[in-house]
C-alpha cells in the first residue's frame, strides 16, 4: 500500500502512461470522421439550430424592444428577421469568426450563410443593414443526419446542446 507523502511526486514512465485508460496521447487524438465539422464549428451550428427550434433571435428581440421603447408600432419586417446569430455572438461561441468561413465552404454545401437584415429602428431609418449568420437547408440536413455521430465524437460540446 502506498501512503501519500507531502511534497512527493509520482513519476510515470511513458509505457505506464500508455497503459492507463485515457492516459495516452492516442486517446485524445482520435481522428474526426470526414463528414463531421470541427468542434469549434459545431459550437456555432448547435446554437443556430437551437435558435430555430425555440424561435428566438437576439436581434429580433432587441429590435422589437427598441421600437416599443420609443412608443412606435413594431413593423412587420422585424418579425421577418430570420433566426440567427450576430457576428459578435459567433465570436463569443467560437473565439473567432473562422468557423463562419469553414461552414460556408463545407464540402457537402454551405451549412451557414450570412444575410443582411435591417436589425434596429436606427438602422431602418438610416437605411443600413446588420449581418446575421443563419443556418441553411444543407446545415439543417447535416445536423439531422449526424446528430448521433456528433454525440459520440464531441460529447462535451453536444451534452448541453443536442436535445433531439
Amino acid at each position: 500500500m502506498l501512503a501519500a507523502v507531502p511534497g512527493a511526486r509520482l513519476l510515470i514512465t511513458s509505457q505506464e502512461a500508455l497503459d492507463i485508460p485515457g492516459g495516452g496521447l492516442a486517446d485524445h487524438r482520435r481522428p474526426r470522421p470526414k463528414d463531421l465539422v470541427r468542434d469549434t464549428d459545431l459550437r456555432l451550428l448547435l446554437p443556430l439550430a437551437e435558435s430555430e427550434e425555440t424561435g428566438r433571435c437576439y436581434l429580433r428581440e432587441v429590435a422589437t424592444e427598441e421600437f416599443r421603447r420609443w412608443g412606435d408600432e413594431v413593423p412587420d419586417w422585424v418579425g421577418e428577421i430570420p433566426n440567427g446569430l450576430l457576428r459578435w455572438q459567433v465570436k463569443d461561441l467560437t473565439r473567432a469568426e473562422k468557423s463562419i468561413d469553414r461552414l460556408r465552404e463545407h464540402p457537402g454545401g454551405a451549412l451557414v450563410e450570412q444575410v443582411e437584415v435591417c436589425g434596429s429602428a436606427r438602422n431602418y431609418r438610416a437605411g443600413t443593414t446588420t449581418p446575421l449568420i443563419v443556418l441553411t437547408d444543407a446545415g439543417r440536413d447535416h445536423l439531422a443526419a449526424h446528430r448521433a455521430d456528433y454525440r459520440r465524437t464531441y460529447p462535451e460540446t453536444t451534452a448541453r446542446r443536442v436535445t433531439s
